[in-house]
């Protein structure tokens, strides 16, 4: 009968990026012959901010389907013609250019920037760079210090303004909606 091996503990992120939802322990897995998936174990990944605005209800499922098909495309064609660490082409990269996966990733991104018009910077922000509202809200208009006091302690604490933050739900839901228009066309 063979031992049971000890648990691994799993190493958390700093508590300066463990605010909010931004991590979740996930499965890791790979594939190993024949497709066959193997489970290596669990760690803490960063979850984009298209899924914890679809689970806060500001995007709706068709939007944030939407977003994930422009992220996917946009990181492919952002990507590096420079081989990897491991020696290794990336995928639509051989050659002496670019390949078709890469040129169609480029039209997609262009295609779905042009659709957002005046609001592509937040599109941006939110969907490849998972820039928080919060965050995208306190860089445009400021941020306001509101203290409060929890259990004998003053904390104080920078925040949105309410209306700016309101503004930058409003357009993301806006370009998400037109983001969803191109990919539908």
């Amino acid at each position: 009968m063979g031992k049971r091996s000890k648990a691994v503990e799993i190493e958390q992120p700093p508590p300066e990026q463990q605010r909010g939802d931004a991590f979740a322990i996930e499965i890791v897995t790979d594939k190993g012959r024949g497709g066959a998936t193997i489970r290596i174990g669990k760690a803490y990944r960063r979850r984009s901010m298209i899924d914890i605005l679809a689970e806060r209800g500001v995007l709706n499922p068709d939007d944030a389907k939407a977003l994930r098909h422009y992220r996917h495309h946009a990181i492919i064609a952002e990507r590096s013609p420079v081989r990897d660490s491991l020696a290794r082409h990336l995928p639509g990269r051989t050659g002496d250019g670019p390949g078709i996966i890469v040129l169609n990733a480029i039209r997609i991104r262009d295609d779905c920037n042009r659709a957002a018009g005046s609001l592509r910077d937040i599109l941006r922000a939110v969907a490849i760079e998972d820039c928080s509202l919060s965050e995208w809200a306190m860089a445009r208009a400021g941020a306001i210090e509101n203290c409060r006091k929890r259990r004998g302690r003053l904390i104080c604490q920078l925040e949105p303004r309410p209306k700016a933050l309101a503004v930058a739900k409003m357009e993301i839901q806006i370009a998400a909606s037109r983001v969803r228009a191109e990919l539908d066309a």
